[in-house]
C-alpha cells in the first residue's frame, strides 16, 4: 500500500505490536 519508507515511519509512530526497532528494518512486515 504505502512505501517502505512511509510504512517504516507508520510503524514507528503507532508502535504496532512488533517492535519499534524492527519496524524501521521490516517496514514491509508492519501490516
Amino acid at each position: 500500500m504505502l512505501p517502505v519508507g512511509k510504512k517504516g515511519k507508520i510503524g514507528l509512530k503507532k508502535k504496532g505490536p512488533m517492535n519499534p526497532g524492527r519496524l524501521t528494518q521490516r517496514a514491509p512486515v508492519v501490516d
